[in-house]
């Protein structure tokens, strides 16, 4: 059958509703009690109820809303809450057509639709301009009741729009594992990638949690787009070593997430991970030479270490057009991210094509250089405008247990140290 035709039969389907109870009741012919109390179907779609309490201004009502009549407003009322945004739903009633499609796309279920559906109120406006205006202001209500006192239509499970389970990620098994420094985590394949991003309701309250404020939801829509290039170009605007957090992050974002209310929260650093995982080092370089601006005063700047920090400040810094060298110690560059994470959980060629990407835009490391032995402080800053010191916190720190101090017992930062220098460490 072509598309837009009807079967000969698709007019007698309406008789399936014959038997049913009406949503409505049309008082005195119908009992008021037909669906068990008085009053319309007890799914019905009234007027609108916000738990507020619950509320967490995501404005995914807004953006699914098929009549645009709702529209977030900021609430000056609003606690102050990384966890949420200030604004709060305000519906325009000459334009919903109560379709419920605000309701059952709801992360957070604070909305819902009430049995109520009568809102009117004697006009004393003589004035036809201002017996419009007072309509208007009359049926655009912020909805805020904690619940509504007779409620309809809900969200359930079998409802709702969204998407509330996260796709799977793979592991390496224990036998992969003891076979030597394999990375545990496989990564997602394109296929969960996008089903993932495809998740994503675009709140943005993930950036007010995230330390670097990362554009989240621009690079998880830029990942769905199958645009990689462009989603790490966004990632590099805030955050140069995004391929690490990919893997080491602690993933705060997540725990605001709209969807981990009823849901389990998008895998966001694992899509961060898969849009670098699948870029080459030299398309991440481009990404990050596209950021390389230029200052018409240029300052020559010293950075001591090479950890986050370091290279961190050399990026955004040369990224302005600043001449900046980084003065390292070791013999390689990303202090605890080398020295201190086994290479199972951040591989050194991922590390690696990171730093190269920092060096492409016009960051020098010179390295083997301790301050104070091969070079002066004091030498430094007479040969540089400005010196930033990223030293990091190299030094363990013992728990002061019984026998902390006896031989083979070592502090955890220094054995991994000592590992990722190749050093032998003998177990007894």
């Amino acid at each position: 059958m072509a598309l837009g035709e009807k079967s000969f039969f698709a007019p007698f389907s309406i008789l399936a509703n014959l038997f049913r109870k009406p949503a409505t009741i049309c008082y005195p012919k119908h009992d008021l009690n037909v669906h068990g109390k008085p009053g319309p179907s007890l799914i019905y779609r009234g007027m609108h109820a916000n738990d507020l309490s619950v509320c967490i201004g995501c404005g995914n009502c807004s953006r699914v809303c098929p009549t645009a009549a709702i529209a977030m407003t900021t609430d000056p009322e609003a606690v102050s809450d990384s966890a949420k945004n200030p604004e709060r739903p305000v519906i325009d009633y000459g334009r919903c057509c109560f379709c419920a499609f605000c309701v059952d796309s709801c992360p957070s279920r604070s909305l819902q639709m009430s049995r109520e559906y009568i809102y009117t109120q004697p006009s004393l406006k003589e004035d036809p301009l201002e017996e419009v205006k007072w309509k208007r202001e009359m049926f655009t209500i912020r909805p805020d009741h904690r619940r509504a006192d007779d409620p309809g239509w809900v969200q359930t499970r079998h409802t709702s729009w969204l998407d509330l389970k996260r796709q799977d990620m793979g592991q390496a098994g224990a036998d992969e594992r003891v076979t030597g420094f394999l990375e545990i985590v496989h990564g997602f394949s394109r296929e969960a990638a996008l089903r993932e991003a495809a998740r994503c309701i675009e709140c943005g309250i993930c950036t007010n949690t995230c330390p670097a404020h990362m554009a989240i939801p621009e690079y998880i829509r830029a990942i769905y787009d199958d645009r990689l290039d462009e989603s790490v170009r966004i990632m590099y605007e805030t955050n140069p070593l995004s391929a690490t957090c990919g893997r080491v992050c602690t993933h705060k974002c997540e725990t605001v997430c709209a969807l981990s209310h009823h849901g389990e929260a998008v895998a966001i650093r694992w899509l961060k991970r898969y849009a670098l995982d699948h870029l080459s080092r030299e398309d991440r370089i481009k990404a990050a030479l596209d950021l390389k601006g230029t200052c018409d005063h240029p300052k020559k700047v010293a950075v001591i270490g090479s950890g986050p920090a370091g290279l961190s400040a050399a990026y955004y810094l040369a990224g302005l057009g600043h001449d900046v060298t980084i003065f390292e110690r070791m013999q390689k560059a990303g202090g605890t991210m080398r020295y201190g994470i086994p290479a199972y959980r951040l591989p050194d060629d991922q590390l690696d094509a990171e730093i190269a990407a920092i060096e492409a835009i016009g960051v020098t490391i010179r390295y083997g250089v301790s301050i104070g032995r091969d070079i002066s402080f004091d030498d430094l800053r007479a040969g540089h405008d400005a010196v930033i010191i990223g030293i990091g916190l190299f030094d363990g720190r013992s728990t002061r247990m019984t026998g902390w101090e006896k031989p083979g017992v070592y502090r955890a930062i220094d054995l991994l140290r000592r590992h990722r220098e190749g050093e032998e460490i003998p177990v007894e």
